[in-house]
């Protein structure tokens, strides 16, 4: 589980998720030891206090820059998204018409 990287970018204790995830301190570590019986119901609200989408407490190789980089987006509105686009398509040499 990805979750302790995750918690660690954002300055967290165990007890801060616990507390933005509406769950208990032990809860947060069985998490991040991947305990078997650890439930969607208890990771939804960790995935939503660490403003990430569920799957991404699940990749354990995700490097720090590739989530910042996600995290970066999604707070972007729908207009600067559409700019980050363009950007990629420059960066992996596609042009304006191979992406419509």
């Amino acid at each position: 589980m990805n979750v302790a990287r995750l918690r660690k970018l954002r300055g967290w204790s165990q007890i801060d998720l616990a507390e933005a995830a509406g769950t208990t301190q032990p809860t947060v570590s069985r998490v991040e030891k991947g305990e078997e019986g650890v439930t969607l119901k208890v990771l939804r609200p960790i995935a939503e206090a660490l403003e990430v989408p569920l799957y991404m407490l699940f990749l354990d190789d995700a490097s720090e820059a590739e989530i910042e980089l996600i995290q970066a987006y999604r707070s972007l509105p729908a207009d600067r998204r559409a700019g980050w686009h363009d950007m990629l398509a420059v960066v992996l040499g596609r042009s304006e018409t191979e992406d419509q």
